[in-house]
């Protein structure tokens, strides 16, 4: 692995090169505070939190998806909460049609007794 040192040229070239790895293990960049490791059986250079390369750093790709799967979750979520609101709504509403027929069936109830009472008077 090769670092640039130096100034930059007049027309932006690299003036000198610093050779600061060779090798198949893992090296480590001050630069960018992270590893660089062999992944995919070593046909890719990936960036990782650790020496091993177990905490690799996502790939745009691999950053999109998760982003997706992210937001796919917070739909299902929030259908699951519109599922449940409109499960109470619908109670409330067979609760209120309930209490509106036992308030039908008592005032009938009242006239029938109105209507009896008047009778016997």
């Amino acid at each position: 692995m090769w670092r640039a040192v130096g100034e930059r040229g007049s027309k932006g070239n690299i003036a000198k090169l610093e050779r600061v790895h060779a090798g198949p293990a893992p090296a480590f960049s001050k630069e960018l505070d992270a590893w660089l490791v062999l992944a995919e059986d070593g046909r890719r250079l990936r960036l990782a939190a650790d020496a091993a390369g177990k905490q690799l750093w996502p790939t745009q790709a691999e950053a999109a998806h998760t982003r997706a799967e992210a937001a796919h979750t917070r739909a299902e979520a929030a259908h699951t909460r519109a599922e449940a609101a409109h499960t109470r709504a619908e109670a409330a509403h067979t609760r209120a049609e309930a209490e509106r027929a036992r308030a039908n069936a008592a005032a009938a109830e009242v006239e029938r007794l109105r209507k009896l009472l008047a009778d016997r008077g």
